[in-house]
C-alpha cells in the first residue's frame, strides 16, 4: 500500500514503481467494461 511515508521517504524504488504500474493497468482493465455503466451515473 502506498502511503504518504512512501513519498516523504524519497524516490520510490523500481519495485514500488512496477507495483504501481501493475495496479494502474489492472484498474484500467477493470474500468473499461464499466465505462458505459458509468455514463448512467453522470447525473449523480
Amino acid at each position: 500500500m502506498l502511503t504518504k511515508a512512501g513519498f516523504l521517504g524519497g524516490p520510490l524504488s523500481q519495485e514500488q514503481l512496477a507495483h504501481i504500474e501493475a495496479l494502474k493497468t489492472l484498474f484500467i482493465k477493470r474500468a473499461e467494461p464499466l465505462q458505459t455503466q458509468a455514463q448512467l451515473f453522470e447525473q449523480v
